[in-house]
């Protein structure tokens, strides 16, 4: 079933750690090139990075804050400047700010979870 992942170019957002991070080493797992991105979880992201190398994965890490527009703008720029394309994007990055009752949040709070 995973046969034609290999050496797909694969690029998954807030991948240091948890779901994003099991997502990246299981694509890893079967031979794609990886996009590890992260924000503030740097230290993460590189042993994430090093598990995925020590297998014989290729992976490289890409910080950014995608509540910042020039991060959102250039992050699928840089990634392609790396591996020359993207075949796949995990659209994992997320949080919830303003966490309060569903039907109070507020605008802001809406855009930025």
């Amino acid at each position: 079933m995973f046969e034609d992942i290999e050496n797909k170019k694969v690029l998954v957002t807030g991948s240091s750690s948890g779901i994003g991070a099991s997502i990246a080493e299981l694509f890893s797992t079967y031979k794609a090139k990886t996009g590890i991105h992260h924000n503030s979880k740097r230290e993460e992201a590189v042993k994430l990075q090093k598990r995925i190398k020590n297998v014989g994965g290729e992976a490289e890490l890409f910080k950014g804050d995608l509540l910042e527009k020039s991060t959102r703008e250039n992050l699928i720029h840089n990634f392609t400047e790396v591996f020359g394309r993207i075949d796949v994007l995990i659209n994992n990055a997320g949080g919830v700010y303003g966490n309060r009752n569903f039907l109070d949040i507020d605008e802001d709070s809406w855009n930025r979870t």
